[in-house]
């Protein structure tokens, strides 16, 4: 039942529409899955646990998948070579590549805002990675630009074809 709940939650990213014909609201309904021959066909997937683990798999396979789709796309600039330290010792480089580490940030929110049908949201997330990123912009446009856009499309596609198997068009 609290699955069942999160995942309606998750999946109404908008207010519901009154129903066609009901005379409340000021905005015109959206048509039916009758007027739209769809009856039947949408969302291919009604299981609670099933949803979710379509969810779940939309996630894995955008943060697996999105290096790959990238890097295929876009040449990544070579790194430069750190100098050693003053005291000789060699520099210790981050955990995790900021460039990486901000792409996976980037599909998290992609995902769950496409299965919310909150595509309004994805031009925020194009926006802010612009502005934040635009001194390296200057230096190297293509790749920062071209990997955001990958990157973008390809975590759309996967969460937008969970959407449609787990609720429909």
């Amino acid at each position: 039942m609290l699955l069942q709940s999160l995942i309606s939650v998750l999946l109404a990213g908008q207010a519901p529409v009154p129903a066609p014909n009901s005379g409340s609201g000021l905005i015109a309904p959206l048509p039916t899955e009758i007027e739209l021959g769809l009856k039947g066909v949408f969302p291919l997937i009604h299981a609670a646990w099933a949803q979710a683990l379509v969810i779940a798999l939309a996630y894995l396979v955008t943060l697996w998948g999105s290096g790959y789709v990238v890097r295929y796309f876009v040449d990544p600039p070579k790194p430069a070579p750190m100098p050693p330290n003053p005291d000789g010792s060699i520099p210790h480089r981050p955990r995790f590549d900021p460039s990486w580490l901000i792409g996976k940030c980037e599909n998290i929110l992609v995902v769950t805002l496409v299965i919310a049908g909150q595509y309004s949201g994805l031009g925020l997330i194009f926006a802010a990675k612009a502005w934040a990123r635009s001194k390296d912009i200057e230096h190297n446009a293509a790749w920062f630009l071209g990997g955001t856009l990958v990157n973008l499309v390809w975590a759309m596609l996967v969460a937008l074809a969970a959407r449609i198997l787990v609720s429909g068009l």
